[in-house]
């Protein structure tokens, strides 16, 4: 099984409670991660300044590795 796609959406809502009781806009990305057998997996992540960029340099790295080699996934995101 090899990683063929990892893609994000942008999803944003109203969160009620905020900064000191005052009512603001949040969003999160979700996160995408697709395999040559038809599986896929889920995620969550905060959207700030540089976790898109972070997304698509990631994608590089691991597009056509193995989903299931969790070592060697955390090795290239930490050391590249």
């Amino acid at each position: 099984m090899k990683v063929t796609k990892i893609r994000w959406m942008r999803i944003e809502g109203l969160d009620e409670h905020g900064f000191g009781g005052q009512s603001r806009s949040t969003g999160v990305l979700i996160v995408r991660v697709d395999t040559d057998e038809g599986l896929y997996g889920l995620g969550e992540v905060q959207d700030f300044l540089g976790v898109r960029d972070a997304i698509d340099n990631i994608r590089e790295i691991l597009t056509g590795a193995d989903p299931l080699a969790i070592q060697p996934f955390v090795t290239a995101m930490l050391y590249g």
